[in-house]
Order: structure tokens, then sequence, then C-alpha cells
């Protein structure tokens, strides 16, 4: 459980407590509620010391719009820094270039350092962080057209792992999301070197997404990842990426290794639903709500496919539509069934 789900739950064990003395359950001068109100009043000051954290709905609310802010910001400095790089390349020399790309992204680290000690938040230093990062992801490449160097795929490692490094240093989640994107596009990039091709044919097959989907699985569960956070956002990557593969690949077999055909597409269907399948029962078998909604989403995804594939050319379109109206409400009726049949032996625990 993370801190902001403890306050959470805080709260909401406040907001029945409250109701059950308006209904006259409980009274109000219970010494037991009274001694948990204490050592809840305990929790959230300590919890409170963290400003990242919000106390109340209102302070939820506001952060909710300073979490907006913060993407918005650092979108618009990215955009700017990537804009002004490009406006003024063509006018310097090649030492005027090479410092105009590095200098910066290394004096923002110290900053970042100075950010997130004077901003408890940390919202400040995402900006920051996720700045200093574009600013990387724009030297690298800079520097390969500079010299007219081959294609190379360690400017993605050295962008992950520079916003990595950040991430687990502040506890920073956005420099977190962009250093999975940046690994994860350098792991896929390697399959280009394994098949002899530069890098724009390189991010062609599914199977090195899938493979780091699941790898992003193994991460996600690792304590040296960082805080509940990091882990979560490692699930959420890993649950995009196998369910895009497995998508794309039974739908247009040409993305895989297996080569074009419908045995390939064949294969990745069958793997695709049993993997669908599996993930949404695991979810809900763990509580991860993560997997259990990727997965549901993916399968709902990968029967309408289906049902297109199947459907679409054999009947009339509006005939289509009515048996998909159908089995929407069949499976509506099915699960209604099953939730019902859960209440026969009477209200359970939670």
């Amino acid at each position: 459980m993370t801190p902001q789900q403890r306050i959470r739950r805080i709260l909401g064990f406040r907001d029945e407590v409250a109701a059950l003395v308006a209904e006259g359950a409980v009274g109000a001068d219970d010494p037991v509620l009274a001694a948990i109100g204490r050592h809840h009043d305990a929790v959230l000051r300590e919890l409170g010391r963290d400003e990242a954290l919000d106390l109340n709905r209102e302070e939820a609310r506001l952060s909710a719009g300073m979490r907006l802010a913060t993407l918005l910001g650092a979108a618009a400095l990215s955009i700017a820094w990537a804009m002004f790089v490009a406006s003024v390349w063509d006018h310097l020399g090649a030492g005027a270039k090479l410092a105009l790309v590095w200098v910066p992204p290394l004096l923002l680290v110290p900053a970042i350092a100075v950010a997130a000690r004077r901003d408890r938040s940390g919202y400040i230093a995402n900006i920051v962080a996720v700045v200093a990062s574009i600013a990387l992801a724009v030297a690298s490449p800079a520097t390969l057209e500079l010299y007219q160097l081959p294609d190379a795929r360690w400017p993605f490692f050295l962008v992950g792992w520079f916003a990595m490094l950040i991430a687990m240093r502040w506890r920073l989640l956005l420099p977190q999301i962009i250093g999975i994107v940046a690994l994860g596009l350098g792991f896929w990039s390697l399959d280009g070197l394994r098949r002899g091709v530069d890098l724009g044919h390189s991010l062609q097959y599914g199977e090195p997404v899938l493979l780091g989907g699941l790898l992003a699985f193994v991460f996600a569960r690792s304590p040296l990842v960082g805080p509940p956070l990091f882990r979560l956002s490692w699930r959420i990557a890993g649950t995009f990426a196998v369910v895009m593969a497995l998508l794309v690949m039974g739908i247009n077999g040409a993305f895989s290794w297996l080569g074009q055909g419908a045995a390939t597409e064949g294969i990745y269907q069958v793997v695709g639903f049993g993997a669908f399948v599996a993930m949404t029962w695991l979810g809900l078998r763990r509580d991860d709500l993560v997997l259990a909604r990727g997965g549901g989403i993916a399968l709902v995804v990968y029967l309408l496919f289906r049902m297109f594939d199947w459907f679409w050319d054999t009947i009339p379109d509006w005939l289509f539509f009515l048996v998909m109206g159908g089995f929407a409400f069949g499976v509506l009726l099915v699960l209604r069934r099953v939730r019902l049949r859960g209440r026969q032996g009477g209200i359970r625990p939670a």
C-alpha cells in the first residue's frame, strides 16, 4: 500500500464512521472511535510531511491541476528547446553545436537537485528533469548528424539510463516514464542488428515488443525499481507492450518473425486469446487492476477484431452490428448471473 492509498483509506473510514454516528449505530463519544481518531491524526501528521501527498479531497483536486500543469510545462519547454536548436543549428560551427546540445542537459542536473530540495512536492523537479532528458535526446542524434555517423542505438540507452538515474535519485515519475520508453525503444532496435538492417527498419517486428513487455513485468516485481508508483509504471508499460504486440501480430503476420500468412496470424490469435484471458484472471485474483483492466480491454478488442474477420464479409452490415450487440448483451447477462450467484450465501465481508 502506498502512502496515498493509506490516506484515502483513512478518509473513507472517517466518512463511514460519520455515517454510522448519524444513523445511530454507534455513539459519537465511543472511546474506541476516539482512540482510532487519535491514531489516524498521528498517521496523517506524519504522512503530511510529504508535500506530494494529498491529505483531503480539496488537495487532491488541486494536485490534479498541478499534474496537468506539470505535463504541459514540461512538454512546452522541451518543444521550445528542440525548436530553438533547430533554428540556430545551421549558423554555428562544430564546436558551438556540440556545446549547444551537450552543456544544457549537464547543467540541468544540479538544477534538478535544487528544485527537489526546495520543492518537496516534486512538481518543479519533474519539469526540470523532463527538459534535461529531452535535451539529452536532442543532443544524441544531433551529434550523430554532425559527424555523419551511421545509425546507432546508443542514444536510446543513454537517454533511458540518464532519465532512470534521475528518477531513482529524486523519486520523480515523469523521467521514469521517459526512461522506460527510451530503454524499450533501444531494446526493440537491437533486433535490427540481428537482421543486419539500419535503424529505420529495426522497429518492425512485434516479438521484441512482446519480450520487452514480459521483462517489464519482471522489473515491476523487483524491489530495486523503487517506490510502488514506479513499479506501477513498469506494470502499465508491460501490459501495453504485451497487448499491442499480440493484437498487431494477430491481425497482420507481416509484423512477426514467423512471416506473413494465415498460419502466423492464427498462432498469435490463439496465443493472444489465452494471454488476455490469463491476464484478466490473474489481475482479478491478485487485485491488480492494471493487469485485469488491460487484459479485459484487450480481450474485448480481440473479440471485436475476430468478429469483423469472421462475419463482416458474410452477413449484412446491419446484422453484423446486431450480432455484436447481442453478444455484448449475452456477456452482460452471464456476468450478472455470476455476480448474483455469489450473494446466495448471504453478504460476505469485503
